[in-house]
């Protein structure tokens, strides 16, 4: 065979391998996958990715190392890909399980496994002979027996693993050259702070075994992947990266401060680094209030490049942002300091005393403080640095564009030549509209009018999101009219004809709103309780934010899709409000407070909430569980057009009668028609109830609120939130701890303890509610079932099916790491192969 066909022969072994590896089951498990999966008995927890497989097919296949001359050469690349391959799979299994190592003959097994799979895709044995491939850095504790977790290393280097000296050195680095030596000084460092032998730290075998640490413990993916391709030239997984800064509105803002101290006019000119750090945070604060997440680190690197452009367009040197310490690791650094991933809310009440409005006194002096605090006292000056830049955000973004400038020139204490302006949130949308330029958008109450139009016939436009005309006249009169004819026309299919209520109406009900009668905070305003006349009670809704583009769609979605859509477990309007300043909802009352105030302690800065109830018994929650699905299959199935919710969770589950589900609180709510299967739209909702797939692409479907369920359904079976930071390694995460639990065949050790007793009544419809969770909130979107199939096996009317295998997830916050902020998770390539078999139905 020449050259040429022998190269010819190599491509299609490739091509082929690969059509079989993505003749796709959605979301990613593939029928190839499944063949070798089940051509394997072995035990071998180690996973494979298929583009893994398909790299070392590309760099073993297309040579024989008896007969190809340039064999040598060939085989040099074939084994270190394959060598790369087995690295990346080790970390990913620690960022999954926290372990670094695996025993000695499942290793020696995992091996062997892997030799048969590359075989099985045409690479020859006499290649994998001449990489010699071996078992030992998978089993072998190199670095000493207390050594064998990532943790155990982030603990050694005092949270500081890989740390901002070395995570700088590597970051969207061209040459690894720096990268390379930094966390090589790291790992070495780890011999002045271990309690065992120190000179391990010498040994190649305890270096390879803390790289692989070092990666599986960087923080987010982008940092992973960007050590990981400096010391195994290989990224751990897929970040989508964009080359437009799309998170950032630049056009809002007013450069002149910047222009003043660091352009020709000089004036503070001593403040020039301290105005351009104060305006990015201003930037990325008012971005999080915005969106309500705290970074996005798929344009973080363009969004950088921008803000340098900007400078240079508004007479600013684009050196400032170098010379200011201005990187995109800053940006993914918001979300984490040290172990802390979100600011306590004690720092939070203790800011706001030093740092709001009329309270501006020793602002910096607490946050540096309370950084101090966060870090521990042996911190190196980056690493202070850009903490501070994390508690800033995590404070800041907490208000709207005025006061987060006012906290932030408070903090600087930036004079008046050179203070921040607010960002004209919505500046860069209106310009390319070429709109007139106007100090509100549209008004909430003409919205309204389109909205209540809607619900007589034009549901569609609001799909279809066309434009809004404004009408002149008087807006509150005309919405007044038209809800009182639809009250009288009974075309709102029968349901309860909503009432108009004036605003004066609605504040003597609720004491001029005071706080006092607050219930809770939603996503899109504050709800209070209100006394009607004869003394009918109420929940009155007021939309948070009125006069803006997002308050106007909130408040749309939400009388659009309650008043079109009635059912037993839907929360019901009675009535609504609209005028130039003012936007509310008034739904029936429901006395027993919800899911969240029954199940969960109340946070320490948790708004006024109902009193606990009491404890909900396993047969209450499993009528909640059940009644809240019958409820997201109305809105999934029979409304028309259908909708998600997109912010399913157990303060939106509210308890009536008899402790019966209703599902509340619509704000989020997005309508889809017959034919379409997603949604896309900006990521909005509360952490930790939030599908993989929303996150890291914006696509929104049922299957997003499949995976909010089942969350919900977790957390009803062990009582406690979905991330709870003071629980030990390996628990903070409900999925990632159910998951491990299943994997052993320890179902019920997720219970709560106080439901216990009701495991001999009950066991088996407690292991139903935990597998049906674990089916809700697998990463593959095609294992989730829909709403109505959890309604039938939850009622024992539909089996449970076997429960694959555990999800090979990669996300930004590892199993150690304590987060209610983003939660990003790549799913591209997320097709793979493995050695292990599915875990049965146990």
């Amino acid at each position: 065979m020449d050259q040429k066909t022998s190269k010819l022969l190599g491509l299609v072994l490739v091509f082929l391998h690969y059509a079989v590896l993505t003749t796709a089951r959605q979301g990613g498990a593939i029928a190839g996958s499944r063949a070798l999966q089940q051509a394997s008995n072995s035990s071998c927890p180690l996973v494979f990715q298929a583009n893994d497989l398909n790299e070392a097919i590309a760099k073993c296949g297309k040579f024989n190392i008896s007969t190809d001359p340039n064999g040598a050469i060939f085989g040099e690349e074939c084994c270190n890909r394959i060598t790369y391959m087995l690295y990346q799979t080790r970390v990913r299994y620690a960022n999954s399980t926290d372990q670094l190592l695996i025993a000695q003959d499942v290793a020696t097994a995992c091996i062997a496994d892997l030799q048969s799979l590359l075989v099985r895709a045409g690479i020859s044995s006499s290649t994998l002979t001449t990489c010699g491939l071996d078992s030992t850095p998978l089993w072998q504790p190199a670095c000493g027996a207390d050594l064998t977790t990532r943790s155990a290393f982030v603990r050694l280097a005092n949270n500081s693993y890989p740390g901002t000296s070395a995570a700088l050195a590597c970051w969207n680095q061209q040459n690894c050259s720096s990268c390379v030596k930094s966390t090589d000084q790291l790992i070495a460092s780890l011999r002045y702070t271990t309690k065992g032998d120190p000179s391990v730290f010498s040994n190649a075998q305890c270096q390879d075994l803390a790289r692989v640490a070092l990666v599986a413990a960087a923080y987010p993916l982008l940092l992973s992947n960007y050590i990981s391709v400096c010391l195994f030239n290989t990224a751990i997984d897929y970040v989508p990266q964009s080359s437009t800064c799309t998170s950032l509105e630049y056009s809002g803002v007013d450069f002149t401060p910047i222009y003043n101290a660091c352009g020709p006019p000089q004036i503070r000119s001593t403040y020039c680094c301290a105005v351009v750090q104060a305006l990015f945070i201003q930037l990325y604060a008012t971005y999080t209030n915005v969106t309500g997440m705290i970074n996005n680190e798929v344009d973080a690197v363009a969004c950088i490049e921008q803000f340098r452009t900007e400078l240079v367009a508004h007479g600013v040197e684009g050196s400032k942002v170098d010379t200011c310490r201005i990187n995109s690791y800053v940006v993914v650094g918001l979300l984490r300091c040290k172990n802390f991933t979100e600011l306590p809310g004690a720092y939070v009440t203790q800011l706001e005393s030093r740092c709001s409005p009329g309270q501006c006194s020793n602002c910096s002096q607490t946050l540096f403080g309370i950084v101090s605090r966060l870090t521990g006292p042996f911190t190196d000056q980056l690493t202070f640095l850009y903490c501070s830049t994390f508690v800033g955000a995590h404070y800041y973004h907490l208000f709207g564009p005025g006061g987060i400038t006012d906290r932030v020139n408070c903090y600087v204490n930036l004079p008046p030549e050179v203070a921040l302006t607010p960002i004209a949130v919505g500046a860069g949308k209106r310009e390319k509209k070429s709109t007139t330029a106007v100090a509100v958008i549209v008004s909430c109450s003409v919205g309204l009018v389109v909205g209540l139009v809607a619900l007589v016939g034009l549901a569609v436009w609001f799909r279809r999101r066309r434009r809004i005309r404004v009408q002149k006249g008087s807006v509150q009169t005309k919405s007044k009219r038209l809800v009182e004819h639809l009250a009288s026309s009974g075309r709102l299919a029968g349901a309860e004809p909503l009432q108009w209520f004036t605003y004066q109406e609605l504040r003597t009900a609720t004491d001029n709103f005071d706080k006092k009668r607050c219930l809770g905070k939603g996503g899109s305003g504050m709800v209070f309780l209100g006394t009607l006349p004869g003394n009918r009670l109420v929940a009155v809704k007021e939309i948070t934010k009125p006069s803006t583009h997002r308050g106007i769609e909130e408040f749309l979605s939400e009388v659009s899709s309650m008043a079109a859509c009635r059912h037993r477990h839907i929360v019901a309007p009675k009535g609504v409000h609209a005028s130039e300043e003012h936007c509310v909802v008034v739904y029936e009352y429901i006395p027993n407070g919800s899911v969240d105030d029954h199940l969960f302690q109340p946070r320490p800065d948790a708004i006024v909430r109902p009193e606990k109830q009491g404890f909900l018994d396993w047969p209450q929650r499993l009528r909640i569980a059940i009644g809240t699905a019958k409820g997201l299959a109305y809105l999934h199935e029979d409304c028309n057009p259908r909708i998600i919710h997109r912010d399913v969770k157990p303060s939106n589950i509210l308890l009536g009668e008899d402790m019966e589900a209703k599902v509340a609180d619509f704000g989020l709510a997005k309508f889809t028609g017959d034919d379409e299967t997603h949604v896309s739209t900006g990521v909005r909702g509360t952490w930790g109830y939030i599908s993989p797939e929303y996150v890291a692409h914006g696509q929104v479907s049922e299957k997003s609120d499949v995976y909010s369920f089942g969350v919900v359904l977790l957390s009803l079976v062990a009582g406690r939130r979905p991330v709870e930071t003071e629980r030990e390694e390996g628990q903070v995460f409900l999925t990632e701890w159910a998951w491990a639990a299943a994997e052993t065949g320890d179902f019920v050790s997720i219970l709560e303890p106080a439901l216990a007793s009701a495991l001999p009544e009950h066991e088996a419809s407690i292991l139903t509610a935990i597998k049906v969770g674990l089916l809700c909130v697998h990463t593959i979107m095609s294992y989730r079932p829909t709403v109505r199939e959890c309604v039938a096996m939850l009622s024992g009317q539909m089996e449970v099916p076997p429960l694959p295998q555990k999800p090979m997830t990669i996300f930004t916050v590892p199993s150690d790491r304590t987060s209610t902020s983003a939660v990003t998770m790549s799913t591209q390539n997320s097709a793979v192969l493995s050695t292990k078999p599915s875990s049965s139905n146990e």
